[in-house]
């Protein structure tokens, strides 16, 4: 059991990083100014992420990506992330192509050192995160993956804000946030948001159909917004 509370994590390389843990928070803590990124998961359960800010990132030193809020599963690994709650986080990631919360799911799409091939190393629903909440989150960053869950039983979604940061120059979809989940979930409810796209993602993170069986409604469109530069954690 761990209690991460009121911290501050800032020029760092990597923020926080949480593996094989259960029954812990994270709590109403800063992490500024990271090179990759600010927090990882790697199958956790019964995980709560309330009240935190991920401000603007450093450039990173290569060509990797960085991540506010990143979940990870990996073939061979039993125990996917299950009972997660991510909210009321404030995520303002600075003009860089940041992913804001990224759930891809390796072991689902048959990843093995990098090559991901489904039809080869099936994952199953064995492999899928369960219980994901992510709620009450407000994003502007400028990159597609907003709000990004992979193979999941049990996803809601309810009441972010997504908005792309005005100082971005390009409106074109991959540096504009939007709330996507995997198509092979099952048990989804996506309501009550605010986001420049929401949908249904295929296995290469197209959008498509939502499938029949899911709740979805009464949510909105957003286009831009200024980031927001925040001194103290919202959950302080």
């Amino acid at each position: 059991n761990l209690l991460v509370a009121g911290c501050t994590f800032t020029r760092l390389t990597t923020g926080v990083s949480f593996s094989n843990v259960s029954n812990s928070q994270l709590v109403g803590c800063m992490l500024t100014a990271i090179e990759y990124d600010a927090i990882d998961f790697t199958d956790v359960h019964n995980f709560l992420v309330e009240g935190n800010y991920v401000g603007e990132f450093k450039p990173p030193p290569d060509l990797k990506h960085q991540d506010c809020i990143q979940v990870r599963h990996f073939i061979g690994s039993p125990n996917p992330t299950s009972d997660l709650v991510i909210k009321n986080n404030v995520l303002s990631t600075g003009p860089s192509a940041v992913h804001a919360i990224y759930m891809g799911n390796q072991a689902a799409n048959g990843c093995v050192f990098g090559e991901c091939d489904s039809s080869k190393n099936p994952g199953g629903p064995s492999t899928y995160y369960r219980n994901i909440t992510v709620t009450g989150n407000t994003i502007i960053n400028t990159q597609l993956h907003g709000i990004s869950i992979g193979q999941a039983i049990g996803v809601t979604i309810t009441n972010n804000k997504l908005y792309r940061d005005s100082r971005s120059k390009s409106t074109s979809q991959v540096f504009t946030p939007s709330i996507g989940v995997k198509a092979e979930s099952t048990n989804v409810t996506i309501t009550g948001n605010t986001a420049p796209k929401i949908g249904a993602i295929n296995e290469s993170w197209g959008f498509i159909a939502f499938p029949g069986s899911w709740n979805v409604g009464s949510n909105a469109s957003s286009s831009s917004a200024p980031p927001i530069v925040l001194t103290k954690a919202p959950g302080c």
